[in-house]
Order: C-alpha cells, then sequence, then structure tokens
C-alpha cells in the first residue's frame, strides 16, 4: 500500500517584506523569487534582483540579504500615523 503523504519542499520558507511582495515562479527543481515594494516604499538595504533556492537543499541564493528586509516608506504622506 503507498501512502502520499503532501509535505513543504524545502523552500516554503518565502516571508514577504512588509510593505512589499515576492513574486515567485516554481519550477521543476526550484523556485525563482523577485522582490518589490508597494507605491510609497522602497528598500532601506537593496535587495538582490531574484532569489533562487533549489529544493534539493532548501537554501537562497544570493544569500547576501536573505530573508529580503522590510520596505521603508519614502513619501512622508504616505508615513503619517494618527493617534487617537
Amino acid at each position: 500500500m503507498d501512502i502520499a503523504v503532501d509535505a513543504e519542499h524545502a523552500c516554503a520558507n518565502q516571508i514577504e517584506p512588509n510593505n512589499g511582495e515576492l513574486i515567485c515562479q516554481h519550477y521543476e527543481n526550484g523556485v525563482e523569487c523577485k522582490p518589490s515594494c508597494h507605491d510609497g516604499f522602497d528598500f532601506a538595504i537593496v535587495p538582490a534582483d531574484k532569489y533562487y533556492c533549489n529544493y534539493d537543499d532548501g537554501i537562497w541564493t544570493p544569500a547576501e540579504h536573505w530573508p529580503v528586509r522590510d520596505c521603508a516608506c519614502t513619501y512622508t504622506h504616505f508615513c503619517v500615523r494618527t493617534t487617537l
């Protein structure tokens, strides 16, 4: 008797940056993600253009600045917080 188990692959640790997103493409051997920020936000620490993770080892490359840092506010009118 065969039992099929759905398990997350080794590259499932994709954490989207606050105020941004990772646009990912899944391939046979791994996943490639491109980070981006929402309008009015940008990276304080510039990430790589794309990151790739091989399903065999679960290691993201390039490793520099992975996981991607959050996006920071670039326009004052987007950054204003109000308190009651």
